[in-house]
């Protein structure tokens, strides 16, 4: 089970969020609040991810960070519907 935290507001956040809808793959979705609840700062996640940054997505108990490589890993680790193009020109402009 893929479970993903992350904040309603963070644009990192919401681009994994696309890319998990768009591979149709269904998660756990753990909101934090950033502003006065200061979930990201609290104990439980820095066990996480010491850093309090989101998104972190945990897969099969690894732990992902970074929207743009957790991405890519969905892209690899489940490449039933792929959103990177086969073509080297094409891919370079999906990632600029």
């Amino acid at each position: 089970m893929l479970t993903l935290y992350n904040a309603a507001h963070s644009t990192c956040s919401q681009k994994v969020h696309i890319c998990l809808a768009e591979k149709g793959l269904a998660f756990e979705d753990i909101r934090l609040d950033l502003g006065k609840g200061k979930d990201h700062l609290k104990p439980d996640y820095h066990k996480i991810y010491p850093n309090g940054v989101v998104p972190t997505l945990i897969d099969d108990g690894n732990i992902i960070i970074d929207s743009s490589v957790i991405c890519d890993y969905l892209d690899e680790r489940y490449p039933t519907v792929r959103l990177t193009p086969d073509d080297l020109v094409a891919r370079a402009c999906m990632r600029a």
